[in-house]
């Protein structure tokens, strides 16, 4: 069944390119990382809304900018004192199949895209792309949280990319299947600390207590809104990881209530973030 949010400390949404890694050897008990790869047009903005104050359950926005380009940026929402979950748990339901999400739970976090799923097998740190050449990331930090994603359902889902691969220019397109669109994460403990750091410009900080009812949210976007932003996801990607195969896998996404008419799109101005084999973002950057 579905995570159910009500109840939460903190929830975060997650949407955009960025390279996942579960890192279960940063102490003491692991932490969930994406590096959000700032590339081209791709726009980080992060919103931060929750109870006015300890003692004030009024909705308030604490944070809302769109972060600049530059090293050193980390995002860091961490669960403390009496946390539910340790580290980290990714959810996963009985069932999977990316092609067929009528027997999947919309949260399972394995509609996350996964290049290793992709590619069946374990994709290397790009030693050919030097630091220079690589664009900025941003870093992003959950401790102590559930992990799932979110998949829309019934007629919604018609509206999504359904994703066909291709292995080669001389290769028919296969099904692949539906990607999240989010990454999410749920956070119950006494307290919650939210950071921002941007170097030598500004730290947002909110530590508060967990408030009954009213649950503080972090919403955290890096969009390239632009008609060739899913088509050239893959590419930015492939400047961190290097995959084993001699070509490049390409994704292309057909929407169900426009194949039926034979028209086709490249995934919209949807960016994915997805997972890339790593346990922490040194293993990308």
């Amino acid at each position: 069944m579905p995570i159910t949010e009500e109840g939460a400390t903190a929830l975060v949404r997650v949407r955009g390119l960025g390279l996942v890694a579960l890192n279960d050897e940063h102490k003491p008990d692991g932490r969930f990382e994406e590096a959000m790869i700032r590339s081209g047009n791709h726009k980080l903005e992060v919103v931060v809304t929750g109870p006015r104050s300890d003692d004030d359950g009024t909705e308030v926005e604490h944070f809302r900018g769109c972060l600049p380009v530059r090293a050193g940026i980390e995002i860091s929402i961490k669960g403390v004192e009496e946390p539910l979950v340790k580290g980290f748990k990714p959810f996963e339901a009985t069932n999977f199949d990316r092609r067929d999400p009528s027997i999947c739970d919309k949260n399972d976090f394995r509609w996350v895209f996964d290049l290793t799923d992709l590619y069946g097998q374990k994709l290397e740190k790009n030693p050919l792309s030097y630091d220079n050449l690589k664009p900025e990331i941003t870093a992003v930090y959950i401790e102590n949280a559930d992990l799932y994603a979110d998949i829309p359902e019934g007629i919604l889902l018609d509206n999504q990319p359904f994703f066909m691969k291709k292995t080669g220019p001389n290769e028919p397109p296969i099904a692949y299947g539906f990607l999240s669109e989010y990454i999410c994460a749920r956070l119950i403990s006494k307290r919650i600390e939210i950071e921002i750091t941007v170097p030598g410009i500004e730290k947002f900080v909110l530590h508060r207590k967990h408030f009954e009812g009213v649950s503080y949210t972090v919403n955290i976007s890096n969009l390239d809104t632009s008609e060739r932003a899913t088509f050239e996801e893959l590419d930015v990607v492939y400047k961190f990881l290097k995959p084993a195969t001699a070509t490049p896998i390409q994704l292309n996404g057909w929407a169900k209530v426009l194949s039926e008419g034979g028209v086709g799109t490249d995934g919209w101005d949807y960016c994915h973030g997805g997972k890339g084999g790593g346990t922490k973002l040194s293993d990308y950057i």
